[in-house]
């Protein structure tokens, strides 16, 4: 049994309707109503839960549904607590790198600095 709705109406351009007609059909929409639920349904999907926090949507292609469900099958994680966990690990990746970076530079300028010094005392 469905969830009770409510009626709401609304005006739309002849465009915004075609482009709804081409969206019938997909997703598993079968009229108009559904398409304007399921874009109603991301938008408020897509804004985040709490102010200061943000919400990133991502289209999963169909070569790596099948790998999320054998991992989800193993270990009971979905595809969501896949992806934080991914972004996490790249975030730590990156932030890794910037700190091998900084600090390679920061050793090469005290070799530098150590030179100019060494080069300066031979000079006087």
């Amino acid at each position: 049994m469905t969830a009770p709705t409510q009626l709401v109406s609304l005006r739309l351009s002849e465009d915004d309707i075609a482009r709804l007609e081409q969206r019938v059909g997909l997703d598993g929409t079968r009229s108009r109503s559904d398409v304007i639920r399921l874009a109603i349904k991301s938008l408020l999907d897509d804004e985040p839960l709490k102010a200061g926090m943000g919400r990133v949507t991502i289209d999963l292609g169909q070569d790596v549904m099948p790998q999320i469900e054998a991992v989800h099958a193993l270990t009971g994680m979905d595809a969501k607590m896949l992806t934080r966990q991914g972004l996490d690990l790249a975030i730590r990746d990156q932030l890794t790198v910037r700190s091998d970076i900084d600090a390679l530079i920061d050793a090469r300028a005290e070799k530098a600095q150590a030179r100019q010094k060494f080069s300066s005392e031979d000079h006087q």
